[in-house]
């Protein structure tokens, strides 16, 4: 087949023609309502209120991923699943499902340890995630060691709008015996806590007693007062 000069320049010119691809990239979006599917304990708004997201604001998948991270490490969820539904609503204002599977209600863990420095030990720990059919959370620690012996009480309040919420402590009884020293201590403490912003954070009171011995002798009291500001970075 012979072919001329003017038919070869216009296949070149249609292969090049060919790659030629155009993307479409579509509106921006940004988030509206959010939506909870799968609570049955819980409210929809305990999930609405750790989101560090609010209507208007531009999508962003890390903000995604923090909202995940803050319902799985409240203790209320055992999976979370949260992004914007494309097929409804507007891109300005476009719909936030969030689909959730509750924990369970009570959460027991006991364990036997041993350490060189502590030797053998008991562990146990019960956890309520709704106390009394609330949302309230109770956690409980006693621990005993050859060292060591606490008991320990938590309360957390339900999460409020902005992602804050009120932990309470008791600890009514820690006794250390350590190289001849030995101290018995209490304390009573409150908190407020950020957890929708990043990073947390907390403002902590608790007001402490402890008495101490020395190789056996008199115990001496002592009191104190602890204002205190934690915040947590990853």
């Amino acid at each position: 087949e012979r072919v001329d000069a003017g038919t070869q320049i216009r296949r070149r010119e249609a292969r090049r023609a060919s790659l030629v691809v155009e993307l479409e990239s579509g509106p921006p979006y940004r988030f509206g309502e959010i939506r909870v599917s799968g609570t049955r304990r819980y409210s929809d708004g305990l999930v609405q209120n750790l989101s560090p997201v609010h209507p208007g604001d531009d999508y962003d998948r890390d903000k995604l991923v923090i909202y995940q991270r803050l319902l799985l490490e409240s203790g209320y969820f055992v999976s979370v699943q949260a992004d914007v539904d494309r097929s409804e609503g507007a891109p300005d204002a476009a719909l936030l499902r969030v689909v959730v599977i509750e924990a369970s209600k009570h959460h027991v863990e006991a364990g036997i340890n041993y350490a060189t420095d502590t030797g053998f030990g008991v562990l146990f720990n019960y956890t309520n995630q709704a106390l009394f059919d609330s949302e309230w959370r109770f956690r409980s620690t006693l621990r005993v060691d050859d060292t060591t012996k606490t008991l320990e009480f938590n309360f957390d309040s339900p999460p409020r709008p902005g992602g804050y919420w009120n932990s309470y402590l008791l600890r009514p009884y820690r006794e250390t015996d350590i190289q001849n020293v030995r101290t018995k201590e209490a304390v009573v403490g409150v908190s407020r806590n950020w957890g929708a912003e990043t990073p947390p954070s907390a403002v902590i009171f608790s007001a402490n007693w402890e008495e101490e011995s020395v190789s056996g002798g008199p115990f001496t009291d002592r009191h104190a007062v602890y204002l205190g500001y934690r915040r947590t970075f990853r």
